[in-house]
Parts: C-alpha cells; sequence; structure tokens
C-alpha cells in the first residue's frame, strides 16, 4: 500500500521523488483574488511569465515518531513584455535555487487511518535579481507554517487517500530576519 503525508517514515527509512513543472501566466491575482495583467496594462503589450521548475523532495525516518522532511527546488524563471508609447521592452531570465523546505513529521494516531502534524520552515536561497527585468524566484520572505494531514489506505488501488489542511502562520522578509538573527547574536553591551 502507498503512503503519503499522513504516514510516518520507520527509522533509516528513505523515500525521495524528483518532479519537474513547466508554468505559463499571462495574468495573475492581486490580494483580492481577482486576475490582473502580469504588468501595467497601459504601459506593456503582451506581458508573459515562463518557469521551468524541478525539485528534489525527501523524507527520512528519524525515529518511528519522527520523520524529516526536506525539498529543494531549481528554476529558471523568465518573463518578457512589449513597450508602449517609448517605454522599453522587458526581458529577463533568473536561474537558481528556489526556497528550501525543512519540515519534520509527527505522529498524532495510528491504526485504520493514520494523522500526523507536520511544522515547516521555508528558506529563500535566492538573492535579488541583477537587473530590475529578471523576475524573483519566490516571495523573499521566510515562511514558517505547519499542516495537519489524515489519510487511510485504499487496497482495491493499492494506493491511499490523504487529506492535508494548513496554513504559513509567520511570514516575514529574510533582512528582517537576519538583522534579528545579527543582534542576538552580537549580545547585550558591556557596561
Amino acid at each position: 500500500m502507498a503512503r503519503a503525508a499522513a504516514w510516518t517514515r520507520e527509522p533509516g527509512e528513505v523515500y525521495a521523488k524528483a518532479s519537474v513543472a513547466w508554468l505559463h501566466a499571462e495574468e495573475m491575482y492581486d490580494d483580492r483574488g481577482e486576475t490582473r495583467p502580469l504588468q501595467d496594462s497601459l504601459l506593456y503589450a503582451d506581458p508573459s511569465y515562463h518557469e521551468l521548475w524541478s525539485s528534489m523532495y525527501v523524507e527520512y525516518g528519524l525515529h518511528r515518531s519522527l520523520t524529516l522532511v526536506s525539498s529543494l527546488p531549481f528554476k529558471i524563471a523568465s518573463q518578457e513584455a512589449t513597450g508602449r508609447f517609448g517605454v522599453p521592452d522587458i526581458e529577463g531570465e533568473t536561474i537558481g535555487l528556489g526556497a528550501l523546505r525543512l519540515g519534520v513529521r509527527v505522529p498524532l494516531h495510528r491504526g485504520r487511518w493514520h494523522a500526523s502534524f507536520e511544522p515547516e520552515w521555508h528558506l529563500p536561497l535566492y538573492g535579488e535579481p541583477e537587473r530590475v527585468e529578471d523576475p524573483r524566484l519566490g516571495t523573499g520572505f521566510m515562511d514558517l507554517g505547519a499542516a495537519l494531514s489524515m489519510g487511510t489506505g485504499v487496497p482495491a488501488i493499492s494506493g491511499s487517500a490523504v487529506l492535508r489542511v494548513g496554513s504559513v502562520a509567520l511570514s516575514v522578509p529574510r533582512g528582517v530576519i537576519a538583522r534579528l538573527l545579527g543582534s542576538a547574536s552580537r549580545g547585550r553591551p558591556r557596561a
């Protein structure tokens, strides 16, 4: 039977998965969930964004009650748009690592159905693009989040059914965390 996010790994057990995705967009969602053009439609025509994304995902059973989870994406992102009214065209590309995901999975229930809790941390491994027209490889925020997963085996298909619910609990710019860690590491001034 296949196992997914609700199950923890046995000590020393490893699960690894490589994936590849191709994304293409000509519009995006704003903070109200409404679609809008990628670029200002008065200044640019035919905006587009492309991303080739590959990732290595790994789970490792450290203990029967603790599974380490990690993924590391590699991205090639490009964007383009035709400038209007003398505005220069946009043509940019960025290649690099995305945000490293680190987490742990702890079982909450084992039996006919399984449940687990998974706190996680997303750490951006990229910097700001060199040119303004080069796309960013992520939001630039470090995210702390958690998920609750519940699942059961489905023997008829040698698989499983899983429900996973989660959210980002804290999202802060990388520079803020670096400044906080830097000031904490210097300690208190001497009197």
